[in-house]
């Protein structure tokens, strides 16, 4: 990583990227445990995602949203929106 750049967790966009993963998961109606379930991870695990503690890459991700039957894409696009809406 180049220097004076830090990792996107500390970055001012991160809590919207956080704000939205939890949001979508409640919206569907999943729960952490469930959530768990269908990662094939502890409960633990989720609420460390959630807490920004652990990083998703783009395929955890994409199995994060199809559990709770959101595309990455319209993910993508209101992750967007909020970001502009804020100014970021």
């Amino acid at each position: 990583m180049p220097k004076g750049e830090s990792k996107s967790v500390h970055s001012e966009q991160f809590p919207f990227f956080q704000e939205l993963l939890v949001a979508t998961r409640k919206g569907a109606g999943v729960t952490q445990v469930a959530m768990a379930r269908a990662l094939e991870k502890s409960q633990q695990y989720v609420s460390h995602v959630e807490n920004g503690d652990v990083r998703l890459d783009y395929l955890q991700l994409r199995k994060w949203l199809a559990a709770c039957d959101v595309s990455i894409v319209d993910f993508a696009v209101e992750l967007e929106r909020r970001l502009q809406k804020a100014g970021l």
